[in-house]
């Protein structure tokens, strides 16, 4: 019996020898494991604390980008309504010039018939001294003719002071 005592109790030992070793064996897969995973979460909370940095980051890029945008459609606003300012003082500066252009052309028009009007003058004037001085000359005929009928004209074709200032200095010369 002793025998058989110290014969399971050598198994006894060995096999508690080798669960222990099993055991231990185990524990230091485990301990492993348990080091790369407290590794594993190591680098997974740097990775973590990197990806909100870049988040937080990308935030305020995010509401730089938008003030900016805000600041470039203000002026974009100020500019769109300065060009509209812009194009009605062109609208009205070329109804302006038009306007003048107009004027321009009647003036031109009155000047012209002014001109025209001031030549036949000259011309009525020239005729009448020439058949003065042709009456003072001694000839064959009398020097009397009648006079043309002056050209009746309105007084937007006749200059104000072109009345009658014709005759008095034809009268005037003999």
């Amino acid at each position: 019996m002793k025998a058989k005592l110290s014969e399971l109790e050598s198994q006894a030992k060995t096999m508690n020898k080798r669960i222990v070793q099993a055991l231990e064996s185990k524990l230091a897969t485990l301990q492993d494991q348990l080091d790369a995973e407290a590794k594993e979460r190591a680098m997974l909370a740097k990775n973590n604390r990197k990806l909100e940095k870049k988040y937080k980051e990308a935030l305020l890029q995010g509401e730089e980008e938008r003030r900016h945008a805000d600041q470039y459609k203000e002026q974009m606003d100020k500019v769109n309504a300065r060009v509209k300012a812009l194009k009605r003082s062109v609208d009205e500066a070329e109804e302006e010039n038009t306007r003048l252009n107009s004027s321009k052309r009647k003036i031109q028009r009155e000047l012209d018939d002014y001109i025209e009007a001031n030549e036949e003058l000259s011309r009525e004037v020239q005729n009448l001294r020439n058949r003065l001085r042709g009456r003072g000359a001694p000839s064959g005929r009398s020097g009397f003719t009648t006079p043309p009928e002056p050209r009746r004209k309105t007084t937007r074709d006749r200059p104000a002071d072109a009345g009658d200032d014709a005759t008095p200095e034809a009268d005037a010369e003999p």
